[in-house]
């Protein structure tokens, strides 16, 4: 903060009334503190009206409890030519873990904003070469120098989770996606796919599946065949997801929970507006892709914007 110096009374300086008077007249500040005599290091919470940023929070656990990876929950991708279910994740009895807001939910009012973090353990596992079966997306056949064809893959299929959350009531047994986020549609647009509008993910993660590889070979992709190549597992990692929405008027949320939806594979509409989308590969059910899962971490607070 600024200083008030003042020097010492030297050897046979005169002093006067006037003197004596205005000594401490400069200590004398009228109105509020401002910028000049104060710094913010000065206060402390008791100084201002007590107003919680923070108005409610919550965690619990994703999936099972515990740090080993034993008695994993496997969600396997669908190989039919219909919409599959989303999987809500649970735990090894079939139970869906679920974040609860309490019997009477967190009541939402313009101003407040939600916020979810979440974590879960994840293994990928397959059957076979999934990416190299017939009619599989993402997989292109070129010309090589030798006048052959090598078989490539692009490497972007992708499992999708996402937030869920149900406005309905304390039972939990209406979950729907949370704003920004949209789930599986049939047909979108022209296509003849199911799946989801890129723009429309805001609460989505995507983690993936294996990874296409050459060894020794320049041909970075190359499908597995003979020694040119292999897809690798992934093995245990860990995926995670953040989101957060605005509210503009009340709304009361009793939960939230995250989904699981694959195998995906990106898509571009050729018309009209030509938008991003991930679409169902069935293709490659044959080669029995699937998700194992342990355990994680689910959190969310309601936060005071204004």
């Amino acid at each position: 903060m600024s200083r008030i110096v003042r020097g010492p009374v030297s050897a046979g300086q005169t002093i006067t009334a006037t003197d004596l008077n205005n000594t401490y007249s400069d200590y004398n500040q009228p109105g509020a503190l401002n910028a000049d005599n104060t710094r913010d290091q000065a206060f402390d919470l008791p100084h201002f009206t007590n107003v919680q940023i923070i108005k409610n929070s919550a965690v619990d656990i994703l999936g099972n409890i515990g740090m080993l990876h034993v008695a994993p929950l496997t969600t396997f991708s669908s190989d039919a030519a219909s919409p599959p279910g989303l999987h809500p994740v649970q735990n090894s009895a079939a139970t869906q873990t679920v974040l609860s807001f309490g019997t009477g939910g967190w009541s939402f009012v313009a101003g407040d904003c939600l916020r979810v973090w979440w974590n879960l353990s994840v293994n990928p596992i397959f059957v076979g070469e999934p990416p190299n079966a017939g009619g599989v997306m993402g997989r292109y056949t070129i010309a090589n120098d030798a006048a052959g064809t090598i078989v490539l893959t692009d490497g972007f299929h992708c499992w999708l989770a996402y937030l869920q959350w149900d406005i309905t009531s304390n039972a939990l047994s209406n979950f729907v996606a949370v704003p920004g986020q949209m789930d599986p549609a049939t047909n979108i647009a022209s296509s003849g796919k199911d799946g989801f509008y890129v723009q429309n993910l805001n609460a989505g993660t995507t983690f993936s599946p294996w990874a296409a590889n050459s060894s020794g070979f320049g041909y970075n992709g190359t499908m597995p065949a003979g020694n040119n190549g292999a897809v690798d597992e992934h093995y245990w990692y860990a995926p995670y997801g953040m989101y957060v929405t605005p509210f503009i008027a009340p709304v009361t949320v009793f939960g939230v929970r995250v989904v699981i939806a694959g195998l995906l594979h990106p898509f571009h509409l050729p018309g009209g507006n030509q938008e991003n989308l991930l679409v169902y590969d069935y293709a490659i059910g044959g080669a029995t892709p699937a998700i194992e899962y342990k355990g994680g971490r689910i959190s969310a607070v309601q936060m005071r914007v204004s």
